[in-house]
């Protein structure tokens, strides 16, 4: 019995020692999220604010998501953090075919970033959290779920609201990833 005992103890230790196996909490996620997420600004061939939208880091080095349609037709960009650092523009990485989609590259070091998730296993129902910057209100966070996948799960349809300008927004799962229809 006291073997028993013994293996019981230990075990109860270990359960109660090991750190907590429990993902951050929605507000510590959403604190972390919001320093990766920018307000992407468009200028004219006259250097004048053209089109505002929103986009998000997915590396260290300076690699934002944004949707095409936000820095279409733009002769100039920047992008600008939450706590209103500014990164100059350097290149179009990456533009995947038929997606309203661009990844872009920024003058950026050591800066916090995203990880990209994976939509292959989301689920209708399943929480969904934005942040956005609709009409330079920096920071909006929006939720919502997941109500529907259209067009062969091409597109996910979410009940979050999101405003005018929030184009490019992170549309992040509890864990606080974004969510990606496919791989960049």
């Amino acid at each position: 019995m006291t073997k028993y005992l013994s293996r019981a103890l230990i075990l109860a230790l270990l359960v109660f020692s090991a750190p907590p196996l429990m993902a951050d909490s929605i507000s510590e996620i959403i604190a972390k999220a919001k320093r990766a997420v920018v307000e992407i600004v468009t200028r004219d061939a006259t250097g004048t604010p053209k089109d505002l939208g929103t986009g998000f880091f997915i590396s260290p080095d300076g690699l934002v998501v944004t949707n095409l349609h936000v820095i279409e037709g733009a002769d100039s960009m920047e992008a600008v953090g939450n706590n209103a650092a500014t990164f100059l523009f350097e290149r179009v990485v990456t533009q995947p075919v038929g997606v309203d989609l661009v990844v872009l590259k920024f003058d950026a070091a050591d800066v916090p970033f995203l990880e990209l998730g994976e939509s292959s296993t989301a689920v209708e129902g399943q929480k969904v959290i934005v942040i956005g910057h609709p009409t330079s209100l920096a920071g909006t966070v929006s939720e919502g779920i997941i109500a529907a996948f259209r067009e062969n799960r091409s597109i996910i349809q979410i009940t979050a609201p999101i405003s005018p300008e929030s184009s490019g927004s992170p549309v992040m799962d509890e864990t606080g990833r974004s969510l990606v229809l496919r791989r960049l």
